[in-house]
């Protein structure tokens, strides 16, 4: 109810181009997994990814608080995109073996493990690169470069992809992508105070009060559980912080 009132809101503010971004984001959703051609399965996973989570979700909200939307918004959210299309990346790694057990065949199982991996240096190096020609072919301030002082903290993630199989591993570096897009895209006010973005990550049965509630009914066959999560006086170790 609280989502459909806020897209409501939106949608007063933005009129109809916030209606289709909402009925196509709905459409991609339900078939990622679902319907008869589930495309998350057939190797589309990062397009999907790059376009809803990366250019849909700068450029509308962008459009939602100007009213206008530019070829430079546009531009500006493929480097977002990039960085947040290699978190699928990861985690498309890390269950290659499972996926095409299960009949999944996302983009890294067609490629196989060792060119999966350099998709992934590929994607991460292409943000940086894209953040980039912001500035030399795009006529963006210099200060879109600062995106470049998040490099250390892309090589750990990277560097565990390139070398390990096991799943330790590379669900800290699932957890080290996801804090490297927060970083890479973090937010600054007009005055140049960050407000930044806060995340956390708390594993089942291994964070204390954290409590998994109902769970809500799958979207298509082979769609992703969804759950209700309580937090009740949970306790989160300070490595889990993104």
């Amino acid at each position: 109810a609280l989502a459909t009132l806020a897209g409501l809101y939106l949608t007063y503010l933005g009129g109809w181009p916030i209606v289709a971004i909402g009925l196509a984001s709905m459409l991609a959703a339900v078939t990622y997994t679902g319907g008869p051609w589930p495309f998350g399965y057939r190797g589309l996973g990062e397009v999907f990814v790059f376009i809803f989570f990366g250019v849909v979700a700068v450029a509308g909200t962008y459009y939602v608080q100007t009213g206008t939307l530019t070829a430079d918004v546009l531009a500006a959210s493929v480097p977002v995109a990039l960085t947040v299309t290699a978190i699928l990346v990861v985690n498309n790694v890390r269950d290659i073996d499972t996926d095409r057990d299960a009949g999944k065949y996302t983009l890294a199982v067609y490629l196989g493990r060792r060119l999966a991996r350099w998709e992934l240096v590929a994607v991460v190096a292409g943000a940086y690169v894209a953040s980039a020609a912001l500035w030399t072919v795009g006529g963006f301030s210099g200060w879109v470069l600062l995106s470049w002082l998040s490099v250390p903290a892309a090589v750990l993630p990277v560097a565990a992809v390139l070398r390990r199989t096991d799943g330790p591993p590379l669900n800290a570096a699932l957890r080290a992508m996801a804090r490297l897009h927060l970083i890479f895209a973090r937010v600054f006010d007009e005055d140049g105070v960050e407000e930044g973005i806060g995340a956390f990550i708390a594993i089942r049965d291994e964070t204390e009060g954290l409590v998994v509630g109902t769970r809500e009914p799958t979207m298509g066959l082979r769609g992703i559980p969804e759950a209700e999560l309580l937090f009740q006086d949970m306790v989160l170790p300070a490595d889990m912080a993104v």
